[in-house]
């Protein structure tokens, strides 16, 4: 029998993903293309990852979409780097 995993830990799975996408952004992104992403993620859980994104200063939202600040860009750049040494960094 397979545990079905919390929504935090959906969230989280889904995180990585989004991350990826809004680091390598040029313009931004909309949910539509977030949920893309996010394969197989669940409307609600791409939505209070923006969510949590966007209050704690990461994400901006505007008419067009969804990018990352400045901030989101120096953390969520951290954490891929942390997890994947090879990666380029963000910007490059």
């Amino acid at each position: 029998m397979v545990a079905s995993l919390s929504f935090s830990e959906r969230r989280a799975v889904h995180g990585h993903e989004l991350a990826h996408v809004l680091l390598d952004a040029r313009e931004p992104r909309t949910f539509e293309d977030l949920m893309a992403a996010a394969g197989g993620a669940e409307p609600r859980d791409v939505a209070a990852w923006l969510g949590h994104a966007v209050a704690e200063g990461l994400v901006a939202e505007d008419a067009e979409g969804f990018l990352l600040r400045s901030r989101g860009r120096r953390v969520l750049g951290a954490r891929r780097r942390a997890q994947d040494p090879g990666a380029r960094p963000v910007g490059a």
